[in-house]
């Protein structure tokens, strides 16, 4: 069941924080966090050679995006490391100050997961999938991770 749950992770490509597209991958244990404008990320800012018409600058990030942005990478480095409580933590942190982040709630679950708190990861990703379009990627890969919570 646990499997299921990072398999399903692992097939997350982005993750909108606050305006601001990140790859978030996780493969072999490990999560790897590219920030906006690195080359061969979607919706990047940064050139690729892709024949794709180009694609709008993103707006700089505020101080509170910046924020939860450093907040969320201490969760990843935290779950990372297999501290999960202390990756729930810093998960909980960054959605206060970005509430109802699909993608923040993701996290959080995964993590409230991983410590044995599943009625927490199903109110997470309930929570997430409510604040995405019914059959986004995004949707479906949360809806995959509630799959795997609810058993």
């Amino acid at each position: 069941m646990k499997n299921q749950m990072l398999l399903s992770l692992m097939h997350l490509s982005l993750i909108v924080i606050a305006g601001a597209f990140l790859s978030v991958t996780f493969s072999r244990g490990a999560f790897a966090v590219t920030p906006p404008g690195t080359p061969g990320v979607p919706n990047s800012s940064a050139p690729n050679n892709s024949s794709a018409a180009p694609q709008a600058t993103p707006k700089p990030l505020n101080k509170t995006q910046r924020k939860t942005l450093a907040i969320m990478r201490k969760g990843i480095e935290n779950f990372k490391e297999n501290k999960f409580r202390g990756a729930t933590r810093d998960f909980k942190e960054a959605l206060n100050l970005n509430p109802a982040n699909p993608s923040i709630l993701n996290l959080l679950g995964i993590s409230e997961f991983k410590t044995g708190n599943k009625p927490a990861a199903v109110r997470d990703f309930k929570e997430a999938l409510s604040a995405l379009p019914k059959n986004s990627p995004g949707a479906k890969i949360i809806k995959k991770n509630l799959q795997a919570a609810e058993k």
